[in-house]
């Protein structure tokens, strides 16, 4: 497969997106050195040097959105950069894709290095946002579930780094990554908008045309089951324990599976009347919050619950049987209403330019090309049984729990 450049026409916006993804799949140390370059990425070119240079060219464009970041999809780390502008009259994007252009071709670099400054400190900025993480329980107790389930290779490597290996990295060693990059990566456009299409493609085609059409192989990545369910426990002082559980299932998005996987999901956990809520929250008063979702590139269901500490046995027997016995409690209303909750999720995508560009670089992900309208039908067609048949699927794998005397716990 090549890497192309999707260009779309649409006036339904009064803004126009351009996003471009570098894909990567980095071990350990290099998903630290794309969390920094996304830093770097975001604040600086030779052109434009200091944040004053870069607020001050966004605010010419009409107050133009840009930032850069990295994001997981499945075994993926993706350094993406998005930029909107406004964009009411038909455009040809000029503007802002020398500014992109100015980022990536002409970096602020001195004698083969990173700017000292700049890249100081933007490193003590990625460094303090890891250092917090643990700030936010409950995005930190997910990340360190995951991190268990994948031993912290592939999937399971933090998107935002490690604070030993990024405290290491020098501006020499992230400028040599940055020509790797440039050389090897795969760069997707994908831009969206009020847009003159052809003046857009001319100017992708011979101003990006050593980074365009690429080969790339998708070497597919199976999931690995194991018998033996993995117990991790985290002593914090807090208040109220965190639990989260990871189950696999080997279902991602493209797959047969995956529109009753996601039902399965919403009916489970996934709405203010889920299952969970209902056997845990309400019935039991066992949790102070119960839900869950999939991530669609990797088939993996995660739980999550707010409990007390003496509730850790309770609250995890009931989320075994609640999966175990779920084909008992879907009743038809049940069922229906939790596909017509899924069906206005996607026509919801439909409103927000961002999450169709998003919806675009999935389906370059898994190469396919399924349409928002492809995802309602079949939600429409999906049936009770296929969902039930997903129950047998789902298998847990790691149950990772924070809370303030862990002791206590393990008793």
């Amino acid at each position: 497969m090549k890497n192309t450049a999707q260009i779309f026409k649409s006036d339904k916006f009064k803004t126009a997106i351009i996003s471009i993804a570098i894909r990567t799949k980095p071990d350990f140390y290099d998903a630290s050195k794309n969390a920094l370059l996304a830093k770097v990425f975001s604040v600086s070119s030779n052109d434009y040097k200091t944040k004053q240079d870069f607020t001050e060219k966004l605010e010419d464009m009409n107050g133009a959105v840009y930032d850069v970041s990295v994001i997981k999809k499945g075994d993926e780390h993706i350094i993406l950069f998005f930029m909107e502008v406004l964009c009411i009259k038909e455009s040809s994007l000029k503007e802002p894709l020398e500014f992109i252009k100015s980022v990536l071709y002409n970096p602020f670099v001195c004698k083969n290095a990173f700017d000292k400054n700049m890249f100081e400190r933007e490193k003590r900025r990625l460094l303090n946002e890891i250092k917090t993480k643990r700030d936010k329980l409950s995005e930190y107790v997910v990340d360190r579930c995951i991190e268990e389930m994948y031993d912290k290779k592939g999937f399971g490597i933090n998107s935002k780094g490690d604070y030993d290996v990024v405290s290491n990295i020098t501006s020499e060693e992230l400028f040599e990554y940055y020509k790797y990059i440039m050389e090897n990566g795969i760069f997707e456009f994908i831009i969206s908008g009020n847009i003159n299409v052809e003046d857009v493609k001319d100017y992708i085609r011979y101003n990006f045309t050593d980074i365009l059409y690429r080969d790339y192989k998708n070497k597919c990545e199976y999931e690995e089951f194991y018998n033996d369910e993995k117990e991790v426990f985290e002593n914090a002082d807090i208040k109220q324990g965190k639990l989260c559980v990871g189950f696999k299932t080997g279902i991602c998005l493209g797959d047969d599976e995956y529109i009753p996987l996601i039902i399965f999901n919403e009916i489970l956990g996934g709405s203010p009347n889920s299952l969970l809520f209902l056997n845990a929250r309400e019935k039991e008063g066992l949790c102070y919050y119960i839900n869950s979702y999939v991530y669609k590139f990797k088939g993996v269901i995660i739980v999550q619950a707010g409990i007390d500490k003496n509730e850790y046995s309770k609250t995890l027997n009931i989320i075994k049987e609640t999966i175990k016995n779920i084909k008992n409690e879907i009743s038809d209303d049940v069922f229906e209403n939790a596909k017509s909750n899924i069906i206005k999720m996607y026509k919801d995508i439909e409103d927000s330019m961002p999450s169709v560009c998003d919806n675009i670089l999935n389906n370059i992900l898994i190469e396919k090309n399924i349409t928002i309208e492809d995802y309602i039908s079949a939600i429409e067609k999906c049936k009770k049984d296929d969902v039930l048949s997903i129950i047998e699927k789902v298998k847990l794998d790691t149950i990772y729990f924070i809370s303030s005397d862990k002791e206590e716990v393990v008793k």
